[in-house]
């Protein structure tokens, strides 16, 4: 596929400050107990699914290889709604006689993290909201209290807000960050992020049930939740609005539809290099057969779709998960799925010329190794199973 993409000289710049934050708060203590780092996120219908950037995923791998004691590298996620904590220790560590110590050959610790990493990447693709709206305010709260003083907290959100005190419905677009913020803090609302390090990525990145918000609304929305970070004193505040990739959202609960004005060019698939969509969302077990609802995620991307320019280039390609390493596994079953969802985004009106490719890849391209010390994990598997859409905008 061509190389040039919209926006890409601007993904990379976000990718590599939010790579400068992390590599340098989370590496730069190799000491028996790192500072913790906690990962927020709302995992609502109307955004991309959770998932791990490869910078923030580079610099969680050093933290882990770094570490000096069992649990260094540990990794809390904090979602919206869930009164729970869930943890994924990327540690590499081994049993002895005298416990449990952290594994000093390289070649072994690399591997061990490089698998305690695909499950933590497994855990927040699965992450489901304990709450319909989004709210990414009371979860951000709930983050910076679970977190260390000197700790680091990643958010990962599109931030469009659909509850009080930020409805995003009720503060429309025209508002100054400032403002609202000064208002937050009058009322005592605005979160204590004081001593800790504030990553934010996919701010303004819509997707699901939540139309594209254009370039000036993101912006806006970015420099609020910068706002909003910096008022509440942390030792650093970075916001990104990375979406070079992105999974379609596999939570199912309502959430309110902010309403977007034309205020410029929105973002859509147009803009994004890859858009992944979970077998879960579209198809029954080991069938090309739709799940009820699925057409409905398909006629939104067919909207987006259809305002790419002429020119551009979609690749719809199916992948399944590896089941036996000997063999390749659901070539037939990867083409169908491919092959059902461009019949379906044409049947909404995509005109069939935009697809140059289209085409199942089988196991051959896994997100994450399913296979874990010769024995088949389901819950990495999942991951796998799934259709790309990459989609090409020349310059």
């Amino acid at each position: 596929m061509p190389a040039q993409t919209v926006r890409i000289a601007q993904l990379v710049a976000g990718l590599m400050f939010t790579l400068t934050l992390l590599l340098a708060t989370l590496t730069g203590c190799a000491a028996s107990s790192s500072p913790s780092v906690t990962i927020v996120v709302t995992a609502s219908a109307a955004e991309p699914a959770p998932s791990l950037d490869k910078p923030i995923a580079q610099a969680l791998t050093n933290r882990a290889l770094a570490t000096l004691s069992p649990g260094g590298g540990a990794v809390d996620i904090v979602v919206a709604g869930r009164p729970d904590v869930v943890t994924v220790d990327l540690t590499p560590t081994r049993k002895t006689t005298a416990g449990t110590e952290v594994e000093t050959k390289p070649e072994t610790a690399q591997r061990l993290v490089a698998s305690h990493l695909d499950e933590l990447t497994a855990t927040l693709a699965s992450i489901t909201p304990g709450i319909g709206e989004l709210d990414l305010l009371t979860v951000y709260d709930r983050g910076l209290r679970h977190t260390e003083n000197g700790g680091t907290v990643i958010v990962q959100s599109s931030g469009v807000q659909t509850r009080s005190p930020l409805d995003l419905n009720a503060l429309g677009w025209s508002f100054d960050p400032q403002v609202v913020v000064a208002d937050l803090k009058a009322k005592n609302l605005i979160p204590d992020a004081t001593g800790k390090r504030v990553a934010m990525y996919g701010i303004g990145v819509a997707l699901g049930s939540q139309p594209p918000l254009a370039r000036p609304q993101r912006q806006l929305l970015q420099q609020l939740w910068r706002e909003i970070c910096m008022a509440g004193g942390a030792a650093s505040c970075e916001v990104a609005d990375t979406d070079t990739s992105m999974t379609l959202p596999v939570s199912t609960l309502p959430v309110s539809i902010v309403a977007v004005p034309a205020l410029g060019t929105p973002q859509s698939a147009c803009t994004a290099s890859a858009l992944s969509i979970p077998d879960t969302v579209l198809f029954a077990a080991d069938s090309p057969a739709l799940r009820p609802g699925a057409d409905d995620v398909l006629a939104r991307l067919a909207t987006e779709l259809s305002t790419c320019p002429t020119g551009a280039q979609v690749h719809i390609i199916g992948h399944t998960a590896d089941v036996d390493p000997h063999h390749v596994d659901g070539q037939d079953l990867s083409d169908q799925r491919a092959f059902v969802c461009r019949d379906r985004l044409i049947a909404h009106g995509v005109p069939p010329s935009l697809f140059t490719e289209v085409r199942g890849v089988a196991d051959t391209q896994p997100r994450v190794a399913d296979i874990v010390d010769g024995v088949f994990q389901e819950t990495l598997a999942v991951l796998n199973r799934r259709v790309d859409v990459y989609v090409d905008v020349t310059q």
